[in-house]
């Protein structure tokens, strides 16, 4: 089974993102949230099921919402890279997304 890391930069983009909901509705928030962590286990159980993104990595859409997850396989890890709006992508997305890990569920 593969270990599912979630870069330390992923979860507080998460919490920006959720509050930025809760602000203008908590019920938009909840469903946001939901979705976020059912994207997070469509990654877990199926990581190949995923598009490619850009050669070296795969994206999973948080449904209903314009953002995706991109993400990396190796033979034992997913590593789940960056949070994305998918209408306001920069180029420079990855030049952030080093340090430390977090190992989700």
């Amino acid at each position: 089974m593969l270990t599912l890391r979630i870069h330390h930069q992923v979860l507080p983009e998460f919490h920006t993102v959720r509050a930025w909901y809760d602000a203008r509705s908590p019920l938009a928030a909840a469903q946001f949230s939901r979705r976020f962590d059912a994207a997070i286990s469509r990654i877990a159980a199926r990581p190949n099921a995923h598009p490619r993104w850009r050669a070296l990595f795969r994206r999973a859409r948080v449904v209903r919402f314009p953002y995706l997850l991109l993400f990396q396989i190796s033979r034992s890890v997913i590593s789940v890279l960056a949070r994305v709006h998918q209408r306001r992508e920069s180029g420079a997305v990855f030049n952030s997304v080093r340090g430390p890990w977090l190992r989700f569920g």
